[in-house]
């Protein structure tokens, strides 16, 4: 990721403040990059991902852990020519 930003890192838009966990990495067709910063969900309310360039996103701290997720969620990968 560009500027040293990775997903689970705290990260905050450098030009409105905006503060939030980097959950999402958009790469686009044309070349350009954009984090989605999701903040603390507060009074129990769904938390808002906003997007920003990566030119604009600067790293925090290290945020949360990720973890690799280590089952396929119950879809194996066949081979197309098996039947079913």
């Amino acid at each position: 990721m560009a500027n040293n930003v990775y997903l689970g890192n705290e990260a905050e838009d450098v030009v409105t403040g905006y503060r939030g966990i980097v959950t999402v990495e958009l790469r686009r067709l044309e070349g350009t990059i954009e984090f989605g910063l999701t903040p603390k969900c507060n009074n129990g309310e769904g938390a808002k991902t906003v997007y920003f360039d990566s030119s604009r996103v600067q790293k925090i701290s290290d945020g949360v852990l990720v973890k690799k997720m280590t089952r396929t969620m119950g879809f194996q990968p066949t081979d197309a020519n098996e039947p079913h």
